[in-house]
């Protein structure tokens, strides 16, 4: 929620800038920096940062202006009139397209990781807390639905805190992974050369 208030504030204050100077390499350049930033911001995620997040996703929403709003408006004033329409169309559709694939990506990178490791880890450090290990399925059970922790056979709060520790460890290094992966393989920052030059 606050990446789109952000989003919302940042448009008109770099739309109007953007206009009365008519330069659209600033904004655009400083709003992929930010985008670049919140990148590498979660690629080095760790479960104390849950309150540090709030932060991301504000300068998340003032990066994403750069794409949502300036990088429309220098491929409309850089393209012929004649296709002016059809290069803007190409533009919307293939932002749609990149950031669909984009999050299926990540998505793929984060549920293979947690599906190769979370079971595993999260299971190594109940039994070595103190857990029967009868009691392993349960415990995961009671994690994937979120309830259910009290009625697990030996269970205790250290074992459970643990477990929890373990759990979020897992969570953050495949978040870590899939925006890694990010850092390098956004398509927008391998053209913001070619963006600054046509601006």
């Amino acid at each position: 929620m606050e990446d789109i208030f952000a989003t919302a504030i940042f448009h008109g204050n770099g739309a109007s800038d953007a206009v009365s100077n008519y330069d659209l390499k600033s904004p655009l350049l400083v709003t992929f920096v930010l985008f670049l930033i919140v990148t590498i911001c979660y690629a080095n995620i760790n479960p104390s940062m849950n309150h540090a997040q709030i932060g991301f996703n504000i300068i998340a929403g003032i990066g994403q202006t750069g794409p949502l709003m300036v990088l429309p408006a220098l491929i409309q004033f850089t393209s012929p009139h004649a296709f002016l329409s059809t290069a803007t169309g190409l533009a919307f559709s293939a932002r749609a397209l990149g950031g669909a694939f984009g999050s299926a990506i990540l998505n793929t990178i984060i549920n293979s990781e947690l599906s190769r490791s979370y079971a595993r880890k999260v299971s190594a450090a109940a039994l070595n807390a103190g857990l029967p290990t009868t009691s392993i399925p349960e415990l995961l059970e009671a994690f994937a639905s979120g309830k259910g922790f009290e009625s697990i056979p030996g269970i205790n709060a250290g074992i459970l805190r643990e477990a929890t520790i373990t759990s979020r460890e897992v969570y953050a290094r495949a978040y870590r992974l899939a925006w890694s992966t990010s850092v390098t393989g956004i398509e927008p920052y391998n053209r913001l050369p070619l963006y600054i030059q046509w601006a």
